[in-house]
């Protein structure tokens, strides 16, 4: 969050942070309160729900102009832990899911075969030569907005624990529809068949580690039967688009 926050983008102060495991097995913060509703608000008004995606994608094209030594996570000491390679944090993100999800019984082989087609397809991800940072979990409940209506701006940016040096295509947000952020965003998708590829095959890894949280980390199997039916309907796709 310092790091967004350093290039002016909107992060909640951390008023202290444990990763001990003594009390709770698992990092955790405390962070100031700001009083603000969340962007998926039903409250808040079409005019300036446009205004708050045009101003997302700027915010979302500042944080993907910072540059990264390597691929992967920023550590406390400011090191990142990863690859220069952008497929072996891709692999490693596959086969970890892969595992945990074969513990529990989730999903039997599909782990496997995710994993497989980014080892075999190690060229297509290493033409990503430059990390970038990304949120890797912006959405809509991600972001919190205050004001009044007719001038209402972001507060805040939040939950950027998943954040990572990755390709900026890597952001799911990319793939909304929405005209305001795109225009805020100010630039364009890559078009070519290698980019096509690559953010399919990005929305499936997501879309399958999306659905082992939901069913077996936050208890939300409900939303995870929906990330599961969608990952069956990627990894069908990639099939169809890669073998035609």
């Amino acid at each position: 969050m310092s790091i967004t926050r350093k290039a002016g983008i909107p992060a909640p102060e951390v008023l202290a942070c444990d990763d001990s495991a003594q009390d709770v097995p698992r990092t955790y913060m405390f962070m100031a309160f700001i009083p603000s509703v969340q962007l998926d608000d039903a409250s808040i008004e079409e005019k300036d729900k446009n205004h708050l995606y045009t101003q997302l994608g700027m915010y979302t094209a500042t944080m993907h102009r910072i540059e990264g030594a390597l691929f992967g996570w920023p550590q406390a000491d400011g090191t990142i832990r990863g690859s220069e390679h952008w497929s072996e944090v891709l692999i490693a993100i596959a086969d970890e899911t892969s595992k945990k999800a074969a513990l529990v019984g989730f999903m039997p082989g599909i782990g496997e075969k995710i994993t497989a087609i980014f080892k075999q397809n190690k060229a297509l991800f290493d033409q990503i030569k430059q990390p970038v940072l990304v949120h890797n979990d912006l959405w809509a409940a991600n972001v919190l907005v205050h004001g009044k209506q007719g001038g209402m701006s972001i507060a805040a940016v939040i939950d950027g624990d998943r954040s990572m040096f990755a390709d900026r295509e890597y952001e799911a947000i990319l793939n909304t529809d929405s005209a305001a952020f795109h225009a805020g965003y100010g630039r364009s998708l890559e078009s070519s068949p290698e980019g096509q590829a690559r953010r399919l095959a990005y929305r499936l890894l997501s879309s399958y580690f999306n659905a082992y949280v939901h069913q077996h980390q936050v208890d939300q199997p409900e939303d995870g039967r929906i990330f599961e039916e969608r990952t069956l309907d990627l990894l069908e796709k990639w099939k169809i688009e890669q073998f035609r």
